[in-house]
């Protein structure tokens, strides 16, 4: 009896543990989310520390819904990456302007690790929307580098939070 209530409270201690973990690594991950956006609305520029611990956290996040999880979104983390960067060098070199930083680019890869692709994409359209939606009734706040650079990272981390509220939800 009494060994069958030491088995009990070791699984439920368990059981919460990878609760909890899985709840700190979400933490750090929205941590490192609104600390970059903060960032990028007081100076224009997410800082690479700060988006390489949201990778970090959003990968520790996504692997206690499975191990394989992880590689999916790492490849595509590595195409948002890409692809972005080879937009913004091919826009740049036609307008000058890129009007999306690269930064802006790093962000969303790094916040693929931890949501994955519908999170992603949710995460993104939200985003743009918002800042589109305050663009178009004038309160949009330009970014520090002059006009027709916008500062997309709170914004965007609007969408990240919302995406991974809904990830969290979906796990419960």
């Amino acid at each position: 009896m009494r060994g069958g209530f030491v088995l009990q409270l070791w699984r439920a201690a368990r059981l919460d543990a990878a609760l909890g973990l899985k709840m700190l690594a979400g933490l750090a991950f929205l941590g490192f989310t609104l600390k970059a956006a903060v960032a990028d609305h007081r100076g224009g520029i997410l800082p690479l520390a700060d988006v390489i611990g949201m990778a970090t956290a959003g990968g520790a996040f996504a692997t206690f819904e499975d191990a394989t999880v992880l590689i999916e979104h790492a490849w595509l983390a590595l195409a948002i990456a890409g692809i972005g960067h080879a937009l913004w060098w091919s826009i740049r070199a036609f307008t000058q302007k890129a009007y999306f930083g690269r930064g802006d680019w790093n962000y969303m890869a790094a916040a693929a690790l931890g949501l994955g692709g519908v999170g992603t994409w949710l995460a993104a359209a939200v985003g743009l929307a918002a800042a589109l939606l305050l663009a178009a009734i004038g309160l949009q706040r330009h970014g520090h580098h002059g006009g027709g650079y916008v500062a997309l990272g709170p914004y965007l981390c609007a969408g990240i939070v919302l995406a991974t509220l809904a990830r969290a939800a979906a796990w419960s």
